[in-house]
């Protein structure tokens, strides 16, 4: 992690600022007929903070660096349906200029 520089440092500080921020406002903010979708997220939390703290203060490998990103993935596709997530919606039926500059970016990238 420290190979990076500065930069890594600061996104990873991001990610674990983001995450918490998520997480205390998902655990606090449930609602009394979602209890499975608790325990859920509550057991996703978890394992991320236990990998997040294994990756602060021991040295691991490339398995569990995909083990916290597999979690992260988790919990935040258990937030889906929540009332802290706002369901936004992309259409390239409705404007066909918009679709073209799209995949024209997308295939610049």
């Amino acid at each position: 992690m420290t190979t990076g520089g500065i930069l890594v440092i600061l996104a990873w500080l991001f990610l674990i600022g983001s995450l918490c921020y998520t997480a205390v406002r998902t655990l606090f903010f449930i609602r009394e007929e979602q209890k499975e979708v608790f325990f859920v997220q509550l057991l996703t939390v978890l394992g991320v903070v236990y990998l997040l703290l294994a990756h602060t203060f021991y040295a691991t490998g490339q398995g569990l660096t995909i083990l916290l990103f597999v979690f992260v993935g988790l919990f935040l596709a258990s937030l889906r349906g929540s009332p802290l997530v706002k369901k936004t919606t992309i259409s390239f039926t409705s404007s066909q200029r918009f679709a073209v500059l799209f995949v024209m970016f997308v295939a610049l990238i």
